[in-house]
Formats: C-alpha cells, structure tokens, sequence
C-alpha cells in the first residue's frame, strides 16, 4: 500500500499489514509478536533519526517504507553524492548515517535499568554498523573511503562486505558446535537475504548514477 502525503511518500509492505490486523483480534499472536513490535520500534525510531539528520541538512527524504523485516527511509542520493561533493559534504554523510547507530545507544542508556531495551539498542547499533550493504556501516566506509578518493570501484567494497560476511558466517559455525546456538546463523542469514532484497535497488540506483554524471 503506498500513501502520498505533501511531505513525503508511505510506504507499507502488505504482509506487514496483515501481520499487524491478526496482532490487534489474536491476543495469542500479539504475546508472540511482542519481541518483534518492541525492536520494530527501536528500528523506527533508528530510521526517524536518519531522516530527522538528513532534513536538518537539507537533504530530502523522498519516502518511508515498512516491512516485516524492518523500516527504511528514502534519502534521495543525488543531495548526497554530487558534482560538489567534497570534505565537507562527506563528512555530512558521515553523520546523517552515523545518526540512526547513535540514536540506538542514546535509547539503550537512556533506558539502561530495562535489560531488554539496553540489550536490543545496542545490538542494532552494533549490527547496523557492520560495512554490509545496504547497513549504514557500509555507507559509512563507502564516505570514509570518498575522503581518499572521489570514485571508488564497486569492487574495492564488495570484497570488504565478503570478507565481512565471512567472518560472521564462520563465527556462526563456532557458536554453533560450542553451544548448538543458531542465532548469530539466523542473523547471517537475515543480513543476507536483506542484502539479496537490496541488491536489485542497488543496481538500479547505480545505472541512475551512471547515467547522471
């Protein structure tokens, strides 16, 4: 479902909405999905201050989009990577992605007494800062790098995010033989399949950046 607003553009993915119409008439369902609609909230609240960031320097957010697996923001990427790109407008870019991890933190010793908050906020913060597309880790190493040069093959961030996700993979099978634990395999296989959703975005935007400069 897509709602557009003078401000900007909603949208909601359809099994979310069916997930949240059973959650409000299943009173079983709504103690399962507990867990889920608490973090879903930190990611929210993530993702507002990302866009609260980007406004505040002029950069326009074009939409918002919920899903079961989370909420993203629509920064339009041609205010941020364009022709007057330089020192100052990289580390823009640094901070407006830096501002969901930072708002996680603020959120988990703001609320460090509750063990589940503090655990949650800091776990998303920790995650979101990992250089794996489209995680705002990776966008940040992507500024980072820019600082050295201003083009950078695809290549060079690939094989960072490779390597990456091959450590998480190999951390996975240890922690599986050492304590048949799957949670950080779950959390591989999540990262990778909202990197496989992404990746069809990615190349679009790529081909639109091509084709603007």
């Amino acid at each position: 479902m897509k709602i557009n607003t003078p401000i900007l553009k909603i949208e909601i993915e359809t099994i979310f909405i069916i997930i949240v119409f059973i959650s409000i008439f299943s009173q079983i369902f709504q103690n399962y999905m507990l867990s889920y609609y608490i973090c879903y909230l930190f990611i929210l609240f993530h993702e507002l201050a990302h866009m609260l960031i980007s406004s505040l320097f002029g950069i326009n957010v074009k939409g918002i989009k919920f899903t079961i697996s989370g909420v993203s923001i629509n920064i339009d990427k041609h205010d941020l990577y364009n022709d007057k790109l330089n020192f100052i407008s990289i580390i823009r870019n640094i901070i407006i992605y830096l501002a969901g991890p930072i708002s996680n933190i603020i959120l988990a010793f703001t609320f460090h007494s509750i063990e589940m908050v503090f655990e949650i906020n800091i776990f998303l913060a920790i995650v979101n800062l990992l250089p794996i597309y489209p995680l705002d880790g990776y966008n940040i190493l992507k500024n980072i790098l820019l600082l050295k040069n201003k083009y950078i093959e695809d290549r060079i961030l690939d094989n960072i995010e490779n390597a990456f996700m091959s450590i998480l993979f190999v951390i996975a099978i240890f922690q599986f033989v050492l304590t048949t634990n799957i949670s950080i395999f779950i959390f591989v296989l999540y990262v990778y399949m909202l990197k496989q959703i992404s990746k069809k975005d990615r190349k679009i935007a790529n081909i639109i950046d091509y084709l603007t400069y």
